[in-house]
């Protein structure tokens, strides 16, 4: 493995509570739902979660074009208006309508060692994509997790367990890769996501109401 090097991040286009319950085995049609695909300018497809009735976050970074983003909300596209933009956080709040999609509360959980979770978006503006994995660590406000997501996954939802519910741990905000002589190599179980309490303090900056379970 001599040409390998560090492992790099690649951004794509407390109080710890024994809240997690078994009885949560996969994410239901209604939370996947919510999991929404969204547009920006004429080149970034990236992913984007229901936080309340009419709000949807997604990652700052993917937002190409913030008076040409639309959110595809049951099938149908919808022009986003761009609320709130915290690109040191890398969240946006974008404000569009939401029809009969469940608002996923936000955890009021750090997560624990092991915990299991599940990540889920648009991989490169293709149909939705959710996978499994365990809480890494958390660095530097960021959560890394086992999970493994590909680019345009950005924006969407990294799901945890909360007594027999599921709720939004944190926002998925890109992947880890390795790099070879020949450029780099995505991890195929490495994802990192702002937490759950970032979204909230970035909510609560823009006076913005959220359902937190």
């Amino acid at each position: 493995m001599k040409h390998l090097s560090k492992i790099v991040l690649f951004y794509l286009l407390t109080s710890v509570g024994n809240a997690a319950d078994p009885t949560c085995h996969w994410p239901n049609n209604q939370i996947l739902d919510s999991i929404v695909p969204i547009e920006s300018g004429e080149n970034s497809h990236a992913s984007g979660v229901v936080v309340s009735n009419n709000l949807v976050i997604t990652a700052a970074h993917v937002l190409e074009d913030y008076y040409d983003t639309a959110v595809e909300i049951n099938d149908a596209l919808y022009l986003a208006s761009v609320l709130l933009v915290d690109k040191e956080a890398d969240i946006a709040l974008l404000s569009v309508r939401t029809d009969n999609l469940y608002p996923i509360p936000l955890s009021k959980y750090d997560l624990y060692e092991s915990q299991e979770v599940w990540a889920a978006g648009y991989p490169r503006a293709q149909d939705l994509h959710t996978s499994s994995g365990n809480f890494v660590s958390k660095k530097a406000e960021a959560i890394h997790t086992s999970a493994g997501i590909d680019s345009g996954e950005s924006g969407g939802g990294l799901l945890s367990c909360e007594h027999g519910e599921f709720v939004l741990a944190g926002m998925l905000r890109g992947y880890g890769a390795y790099r070879t002589e020949r450029g780099l190599v995505r991890l195929e179980d490495y994802s990192i996501s702002v937490a759950a309490s970032d979204i909230k303090f970035t909510l609560d900056l823009g006076n913005l109401s959220f359902n937190q379970y």
